[in-house]
């Protein structure tokens, strides 16, 4: 698991991502981001996004700001091993990661 671009460490560990988490709380904002959605016409599979950025403070390098497409409640069901016979049910997870700008 990354978080906030520098902060590295296991899914599992939970100790790890809560100070990974409250360090990048802790650091001052770089920017402001906001997105607007709508649909683009009943039943329509077309989705418009909008996304406005605003920088406010320079970065220590180029900044990206990036769209991730997410999918939940996928089903998966395990074959083998010690999960064996079980099902697991995955939420968030990214289908595509474009950049939105």
């Amino acid at each position: 698991m990354v978080i906030s671009g520098a902060w590295q460490c296991g899914g599992s560990d939970a100790g790890s991502i809560e100070r990974a988490v409250a360090a990048a709380r802790s650091q001052p904002a770089l920017g402001r981001t906001s997105i607007q959605t709508s649909l683009a016409a009943a039943g329509s599979r077309k989705l418009h996004v909008k996304v406005n950025a605003q920088l406010l403070t320079a970065g220590p390098g180029r900044l990206v700001v990036m769209l991730a497409i997410y999918e939940s409640g996928l089903v998966n069901k395990i074959g083998a091993g010690e999960n064996g016979g079980r099902e697991i049910t995955y939420d968030y997870t990214v289908r595509k990661l474009l950049p939105a700008f």
